[in-house]
């Protein structure tokens, strides 16, 4: 019999090893693809998925994360929505659908301004039975005195009662 010897092996781990090695894909943080949470509660680990202690936080369902490395050992390091990076189990992942197309105001054309301050704002038909503002007509002048209001009955009783609160217990 022969005696146990590693080289026979070593191929062998050379061919596991590079096999691990294609399977692990890493991205920039800013070309990362974004991932949506699947599950109810996703463990969030930021020292690795074999920290001593439990996660540290836990991703609710339908939160937006980056994926910075898929690893074969079945775990995905991602960034969350305020920048810090840990590791979630990658099942508990889905691809992102797109975001919505942010509105772009169009820009205001000279025709749209008012003319002067004195216009009203508002030139289109009218949806109520509220007249529009008289462009022509004052603003009303609100400095005046203010009326006097006679005094009334006083709310405050002028003499506290003797009697001692009963307690009950």
């Amino acid at each position: 019999m022969r005696p146990f010897s590693l080289l026979r092996f070593f191929p062998l781990i050379a061919v596991l090893w590079s096999l691990g090695c294609a399977a692990t894909e890493v991205y920039e943080s800013e070309k990362a693809p974004e991932y949506v949470v699947i599950k109810e509660f996703a463990s969030f680990y930021q020292e690795g998925p074999m920290q001593q202690r439990g996660p540290d936080l836990s991703l609710r369902i339908n939160d937006r994360v980056k994926l910075l490395k898929k690893d074969f050992t079945g775990f995905a390091q991602v960034e969350i929505a305020d920048g810090r990076r840990g590791y979630v189990g990658f099942e508990d992942l889905a691809p992102a659908p797109p975001r919505p197309p942010v509105p772009v105001d169009p820009p205001r054309s000279s025709s749209n301004r008012r003319s002067s301050d004195s216009e009203p704002a508002y030139m289109g038909p009218q949806n109520n039975e509220v007249p529009l503002p008289d462009s022509n007509r004052p603003l009303p002048n609100l400095n005046v005195e203010p009326e006097e209001i006679p005094a009334g009955p006083s709310m405050i009783d002028p003499e506290p009662t003797e009697e001692k609160p009963v307690f009950r217990y």
